[in-house]
């Protein structure tokens, strides 16, 4: 058993368009995982991702019109073939900001996934607990992310989540390595209320004891 690494990461901000190039961390061999984050403002619109890239989950704050996001996870075994940027659709013109993550190491299964919303505004964008079934006490890279309506800032990541930190427009995101069959993300603390949407994920290492990868 060995850990997933993430190797290297990176980050888009991109003003109101139906079109946007989201960049992809560099030195992409095959057989890496690519896991991106995206949060577009203004719309719950869906974005249309290349071809060869799956949706891992998809949800909406929809709190109304002028505090409406949506947040995705979008995942690719890499082939070596991909470039620096992908472009990324919308049915009318919205902001985005994204996270992309290039994970090394990782067990090549089709994820699974969900994500959870908060019902109230608050500062506190919390992701859900993660207890894959059928997983034993794996070495796991987990990683928890949100996604908000505007461009608040981070002041505190969840406790022991300080791999790969990012804060962003409107995203953050931050990873542990640990081997359990489950974890339950602290909340992370952002600069004023607002509506959001977070994702907790798991990625095994490419030996996991039982066969697969979840992502939630």
């Amino acid at each position: 058993m060995a850990f997933p690494q993430i190797a290297a990461t990176a980050t888009t901000s991109s003003a109101v368009s139906t079109s946007h190039n989201i960049n992809l961390p560099s030195g992409i061999q095959a057989g890496d995982l690519l896991l991106v984050g995206l949060t577009n403002k203004d719309s719950a619109g869906a974005p249309t991702f290349p071809a060869g890239w799956t949706q891992v989950w998809s949800l909406a704050n929809d709190p109304g019109a002028a505090n409406r996001c949506l947040h995705v996870g979008y995942y690719r075994i890499a082939d070596g073939s991909e470039g620096a940027t992908i472009t990324v659709t919308f049915g009318g013109s919205v902001a985005v900001g994204a996270w992309a993550y290039r994970i090394t190491g990782a067990h090549p299964a089709i994820p699974e996934g969900a994500t959870a919303r908060n019902g109230t505004a608050n500062d506190n964008p919390n992701p859900p607990p993660l207890n894959p079934a059928g997983w034993d006490i794996d070495d796991t890279l987990w990683i928890a992310s949100f996604g908000e309506p505007g461009n608040r800032t981070v002041s505190a990541f969840p406790a022991n989540y300080t791999l790969s930190q990012i804060d962003g427009d409107g995203i953050a995101v931050a990873a542990r390595a640990l081997a359990a069959a489950s974890d339950d993300p602290g909340a992370f603390t952002i600069s004023s209320n607002t509506f959001w949407v977070a994702a907790t994920a798991a990625v095994r290492g490419t030996k996991p004891r039982a066969f697969g990868l979840i992502i939630m």
